[in-house]
């Protein structure tokens, strides 16, 4: 091999690899792709005014349930959270939140994941957590240690 050759053997390989790393480089930089905002849901609990469920259940313990309308294990903790209500009416306010609708609670409370339940003493201060599905029998022993009675 002559060296001429050798000389623009080695040329032309020193420029594929540089164009190899500048378009390597030039596909790091690219934006990332715009994912859209996952679909918000409305959901209707009650039908009074959130200001008069606030006053009315200022003093009592909560049970919040954080999560969304549509996700899978939110919507399996849907009847639960129904019969959790019924049975505890009047002694603890179950509220739930959907948080792809309204992020601050969810940023309020610190969440990971959904759904989130976190119950809270009559004072407000935070007394479990749980991320997940919650089964009914798991949220009473929860609230019997929370000495609220049925």
């Amino acid at each position: 091999m002559t060296p001429k050759l050798r000389t623009l053997i080695t040329g032309v390989v020193v420029v594929v690899l540089g164009v190899f790393i500048v378009l390597a480089y030039l596909k790091e930089r690219r934006e990332p792709p715009i994912i859209p905002d996952p679909p918000r849901a409305v959901v209707v609990t009650d039908t009074v005014p959130p200001d008069t469920i606030t006053s009315l259940t200022a003093s009592l313990p909560r049970f919040l349930e954080l999560g969304s309308a549509t996700c899978k294990p939110c919507k399996a903790m849907e009847p639960v959270i129904k019969e959790i209500r019924q049975e505890y009416s009047g002694k603890l306010s179950v509220e739930f939140y959907d948080v792809w609708q309204d992020p601050l609670p969810g940023q309020q409370y610190r969440i990971r994941v959904i759904p989130t339940q976190i119950f809270l003493t009559s004072a407000g201060k935070e007394f479990a957590r749980h991320e997940g599905y919650l089964p009914k029998e798991e949220i009473v022993a929860i609230l019997d240690r929370m000495n609220i009675p049925k």
